[in-house]
């Protein structure tokens, strides 16, 4: 494996070198993208991100793109990485990599849908996930599936409801608001700040304030899926067939 992949784990004091742990949820990939083995360090997160997707990736160069080797393997990995300019006094410094994880744009209810059918391998629930997914937050000015014909293509995907997936979704407006206070928030989204509370102890086990504490959304989602029992809790070491392609065995 490369010098140049690290995990910036809670509580985000320092980085790590990436080995064969898996990473907890709210860890954050940061992939040194700079010198001769950029395009590997690409390549190595790439590969993790795909057993790890709860994990944001950022990429550290020393300009703001990327070469077109490193875009191949972005666009073939569907990735979306933050990339950010390094800076030679503090290359690694955990503020400004959790700050640019915050400030990405919030995700978009195709983005949720495709996180979900991803995990559970269920693309066939892609649209009527999405249409969930963009009434809980709030793009409700366009004509979509009814509310029968959602119950209808979510009947086999228990124990969730689409009312479930579509709070799953609004709670995630709420607290990927910057700076907000729980009151205010949850009123500009027209729902009650204990029905947030008790969604965020659900999902993630934390309170509001820690939530918060952790950048993205990726996590909240893959703490949902796992205490709903989509997926199964992560194992304590990445797949054997990672570590071959990083070189670790």
């Amino acid at each position: 494996m490369t010098d140049q992949l690290f995990v910036l784990e809670p509580k985000y004091h320092a980085f790590r070198l990436a080995g064969n742990s898996t990473s907890p949820l709210g860890t954050i990939l940061v992939a040194d993208v700079t010198g001769e083995g950029g395009v590997v360090a690409v390549v190595e997160a790439a590969v993790r991100a795909t057993v790890e997707p709860w994990c944001p990736v950022v990429f550290l160069t020393h300009s703001s793109g990327l070469d077109r080797r490193s875009e191949a393997v972005i666009e073939q990995f569907d990735m979306a990485p933050t990339v950010i300019t390094r800076t030679s006094a503090n290359p690694l410094d955990p503020e400004k990599i959790l700050l640019a994880v915050r400030q990405r744009p919030a995700p978009t209810p195709e983005r949720l849908a495709r996180y979900v059918t991803q995990r559970v391998v269920r693309p066939d629930l892609e649209d009527a996930l999405c249409e969930c997914f963009r009434r809980g937050m709030d793009e409700d000015d366009r004509p979509g599936m009814s509310r029968s014909t959602l119950s209808r293509r979510l009947l086999d995907f228990a124990p969730l409801k689409a009312h479930d997936w579509s709070f799953l979704a609004r709670t995630l407006a709420v607290v990927l608001e910057s700076d907000c206070r729980l009151g205010s928030s949850s009123r500009n989204h027209h729902i009650d700040p204990r029905t947030v509370r008790s969604h965020i102890d659900v999902y993630t086990g934390l309170d509001f304030r820690g939530v918060q504490e952790r950048p993205g959304w990726e996590w909240v989602v893959e703490a949902a899926l796992r205490h709903w029992d989509y997926v199964p809790a992560a194992a304590t070491t990445i797949p054997i067939e990672l570590q071959r392609v990083s070189g670790e065995v």
